[in-house]
């Protein structure tokens, strides 16, 4: 499940220089599924002490994401 956009997006991603996938600021199965087949992410935020520690659980968030992603597509 998690990889069902990346499989989409491999089919068509020669094709273009970028490829921009916006998500709802949700940590669901869209979102894990745009992590996984994205080589970058941009997460926009406010300037202000709650968006900043936000920020922070996003990024840690998408560490641990980005670990067991690399483990499962290297090994399934």
């Amino acid at each position: 499940r998690e990889f069902t956009l990346k499989n989409s997006i491999r089919e068509i991603k020669d094709n273009y220089d970028y490829v921009l996938i916006d998500c709802m600021p949700s940590l669901g199965m869209i979102t894990i599924n745009a992590l996984a087949c994205s080589d970058k992410i941009i997460i926009p935020v406010q300037g202000e002490y709650l968006a900043d520690f936000n920020w922070c659980l996003c990024r840690n968030f998408y560490r641990k994401c980005a670990s067991w992603i690399y483990h499962q597509d290297s090994t399934g």
